[in-house]
């Protein structure tokens, strides 16, 4: 009952929906939350009081970060999924789920180690801070190429749902996780993007990860290229532009072949 009265009292003080879509760009992952994201992430965490609404944790828990993802409300995302441990996706007893869930957790942790990333401005000094810089930028990149390559949930044609009133509620799932995709995979490759150009100053070798995240969003079996085109949006040129720069630069160290980078 009172996950419910909070999912009413969020959607009261929501703006109508215009389906207009969220420029990922501008957003922020730091924002305080508005009054009405606050409901939306205690209307979760009521389920956590009671065992016998435990199962709802995890579905319930998708739904609202899929909503809050489409809709640009990336800080009340993080801060829902923050407030989940790892040991409630163990409730839900469905897979499909559970994976769910890992995949905005590993996504989530995504955006927030990009937005750390942006704000170096020249590495410390250290003892070994190349090598320590080397690793951490290897492992964001290794951290991309997993959730761009992970189980969306949206393999299944939604021709193959079956009538009835959970149709609904799968279709409009499949949908939310297309936006889903076409928002983020563009946004986190161009900023990935420009986190390696940035970093390529300090570590040269960050431009060839730039010419592997190319192949990887060209290749034809996750078919990231698609993501880019989505509803009279397409980021192609943008991030194409950046790859531009990126074989200037690689060719500006030394590399004179630009298929060599690639390689």
């Amino acid at each position: 009952e009172a996950s419910r009265l909070s999912r009413d009292r969020a959607a009261k003080l929501l703006p109508p929906d215009i389906g207009k879509l969220p420029d990922l760009s501008q957003v922020e992952s730091k924002q305080s939350l508005t009054d009405a994201e606050k409901h939306i992430v205690r209307s979760i965490a009521w389920l956590r009081f009671h065992a016998s609404t435990h199962a709802l944790i995890i579905p319930r828990s998708n739904e609202a970060i899929r909503w809050l993802l489409c809709h640009g409300h990336i800080s009340a995302a993080i801060q829902l999924s923050a407030d989940l441990p790892k040991a409630d996706t163990n409730e839900s007893g469905d897979h499909v789920h559970a994976i769910e869930y890992l995949l905005y957790r590993k996504l989530l942790a995504l955006w927030d180690n990009l937005s750390a990333f942006e704000k170096i401005k020249e590495p410390q000094t250290a003892l070994n801070w190349k090598r320590r810089l080397e690793d951490q930028i290897q492992r964001l990149f290794d951290d991309f190429v997993e959730v761009v390559t992970m189980d969306w949930g949206i393999e299944s044609d939604e021709s193959d749902v079956e009538d009835g009133p959970a149709a609904d509620g799968d279709a409009r799932r499949i949908e939310e996780l297309v936006c889903l995709r076409r928002l983020f995979i563009p946004e986190i490759s161009i900023r990935l993007t420009q986190v390696l150009m940035n970093m390529s100053t300090y570590i040269p070798s960050a431009v060839k990860l730039v010419m592997e995240l190319v192949n990887l969003v060209a290749d034809g079996k996750d078919k990231l290229h698609l993501d880019f085109v989505y509803r009279g949006r397409n980021r192609l040129p943008e991030y194409l532009l950046l790859v531009k720069e990126a074989l200037i630069t690689g060719m500006g160290a030394g590399g004179s072949d630009p298929l060599a980078l690639a390689a």
